[in-house]
This record gives C-alpha cells, sequence and structure tokens, in this order.
C-alpha cells in the first residue's frame, strides 16, 4: 500500500505539476472538485480503449493502458505536458475513479493495466453472449 508521504514525494518531484490546480482550484468545493474529476475520468475512458487484457498467462477484464491514459490526458488539453497528464493521473486514481488492475501501482505512463470505476462492469451473462 502506497504510504500518505511517499504518495506526496511522488507528486512533488515535477514542478510543473502545481499547475494541476486549472482543474483543482483550491478555490472549489471538494465537491465540485471530485465532480469535475469524475467527469474527466468518464470522458478518460471513452478516449482510451478499455478491452480485456493478457499479462503472464492472466487475463485482466476491461482495463486500460496507463500510457494511454497519460497521452489522453495530454492530447485531450487537461493537461499541458506528459508530467501533469500524469500527476492528474493519479489524483483521479486517489480520487478512486480508476486503480491498478492488482493494485500495486500508482498510474504510471508504460504498459500497466488500470480499471475505471466510473461505469459499472459489465454483467457475466453480457460478457458470455
Amino acid at each position: 500500500m502506497i504510504e500518505a508521504w511517499s504518495l506526496y514525494q511522488h507528486i512533488r518531484y515535477n514542478d510543473e505539476v502545481s499547475q494541476v490546480v486549472r482543474l483543482t482550484d483550491s478555490t472549489l468545493s471538494d465537491k465540485d472538485t471530485l465532480a469535475r474529476l469524475v467527469d474527466l475520468a468518464k470522458r478518460m475512458e471513452q478516449g482510451v480503449e478499455v478491452a480485456d487484457r493478457k499479462y503472464l498467462f492472466n487475463t485482466y477484464e476491461q482495463c486500460f493502458v496507463g500510457s494511454e491514459a497519460v497521452e489522453w490526458l495530454a492530447q485531450s488539453g487537461a493537461a499541458d505536458t506528459p508530467k501533469i497528464a500524469l500527476a492528474l493521473g493519479n489524483q483521479m486514481l486517489r480520487a478512486g475513479l480508476f486503480q491498478h488492475v492488482t493494485n500495486e501501482h500508482l498510474l504510471e505512463n508504460a504498459n500497466v493495466f488500470y480499471r475505471s470505476y466510473t461505469r459499472s462492469p459489465p454483467s457475466r451473462a453480457a460478457r458470455s453472449a
């Protein structure tokens, strides 16, 4: 599990991260900030490929790739650079909008799999149809 201090160090690592304030302005209430993050996560899910993926003989259902999420956040205008996109994505991850498929990583700009929680998973019947 990621401790608060290591998470703080990860975010503080980039000076550019302060630009994330554009989305989570301190004048906004926590409810407004969360609503904006939810909206962004839903749009991101439409912009990246969500599919069943395999890694080391395991299949992870309905997930997306971290590098695609970072690229989408940067290209969509939600973030000015990939570093800011990574910080913004990690803010969404900390808000519980998605997580690593085995809950072992923060968002990484790499071929790492994440599952979104902004939509309901398909039912077993729908998956077998």
